[in-house]
């Protein structure tokens, strides 16, 4: 092992006023209510208030009688209000990131607060090998794996026809 890095990140979330949409009976209760647009719901085959009447084209249908019938397929538009409205959520304001050389990898420290707190969280751990003719480039995010990687120590490394890493052991 020629050198090992790893780097941490954590989300930073905050509680913030947040703009949606719904259908206005959907909106959870208390949430503040902005413009509303009238947009169809969903369609019907029967009227419904606030619905309008969308036919087809008409077609003849074979009635097996010799004369064709002309009848046209209509269904019925329902619409409702479709509103933007307010609410508080947690949102990601900014992302701490914490990197190093050393294999004791540690998370950025958010800090406690009732307006903020701890989002996702993400890690990858980097281990490059000194082979004979190159070196070779191991990114992995099993932290346990990666403290096994301690510089100078040594490995036989196993490739797969893409050039890749198929396995890694330690050499005896």
């Amino acid at each position: 092992v020629q050198s090992a890095s790893w780097e941490r990140s954590v989300q930073v979330e905050a509680l913030q006023d947040v703009t949606r949409e719904a259908w206005q009976d959907e909106i959870p209760a208390g949430a503040p209510v902005g413009e509303c647009t009238e947009k169809v719901h969903h369609t019907q085959p029967d009227p419904a208030p606030r619905s309008v009447e969308v036919c087809g084209t008409a077609y003849t249908v074979d009635t097996g009688t010799g004369h064709g019938e002309v009848v046209q397929d209509c269904e019925y538009q329902v619409y409702d209000d479709w509103c933007e409205y307010t609410e508080k959520d947690w949102v990601v304001v900014d992302t701490l990131v914490l990197s190093g050389t050393d294999l004791d990898p540690r998370w950025p420290d958010v800090g406690a607060g009732t307006d903020r707190r701890e989002g996702e969280r993400d890690e990858v751990f980097t281990v490059v090998f000194a082979t004979e003719d190159k070196t070779v480039t191991h990114t992995l995010s099993d932290v346990d794996r990666f403290r096994q990687y301690r510089i100078g120590s040594r490995w036989v490394l196993r490739t797969n026809n893409l050039c890749g890493i198929a396995s890694i052991e330690p050499a005896v």
